[in-house]
């Protein structure tokens, strides 16, 4: 039970050839905030213990648990730093993952109805969300158009 590991997110459009914004959290954590109290996402240089050893581009990036497994059965997530989101723009999500079987991992958005999973392109690997191990770091793309109609 290694986790979820996140560095680097892209928002750009899918007409352009341009990141409309880009965190690099190498350099910092980006701005996004922790929404739970089980400890379980930090933002540092990755272990070379636990997880992929390093990061897609560089050392940092947020993880579950950098320094150690991370705990079963939490609803820990973190939330990405706000942006201004356009029609036709994209995430592309950097991230690598090794979760135990029972685990799952999902993007969301919240709405007037509460929390709903938000579909990569090509769809989650399992069809609900991402389980089992990457086999490294991998890029997961997702539409953002609905997330801008979160009534």
């Amino acid at each position: 039970m290694t986790g979820l590991w996140l560095l680097g997110s892209v928002l750009s459009s899918v007409w352009a050839a341009e990141p409309a914004q880009v965190w690099d959290l190498e350099l910092d954590d980006g701005a996004f905030t922790v929404a739970s109290d089980e400890l379980q996402w930090e933002w540092g240089a990755f272990s070379s213990l636990y997880g992929p050893g390093g990061g897609f581009t560089g050392e940092r990036g947020w993880a579950t648990r950098i320094s150690g497994p991370y705990l079963n059965d939490l609803d820990a997530s973190v939330r990405l730093a706000p942006a201004t989101v356009e029609l036709g723009w994209v995430l592309e999500l950097r991230h690598w993952y090794s979760l135990d079987s029972t685990d799952l991992a999902v993007v969301e958005r919240f709405t007037s109805g509460g929390w709903e999973a938000v579909p990569p392109y090509y769809d989650y690997p399992t069809g609900n969300g991402f389980t089992g191990a990457s086999d490294g770091w991998i890029s997961t793309y997702f539409a953002l158009d609905d997330v801008l109609n979160t009534s």
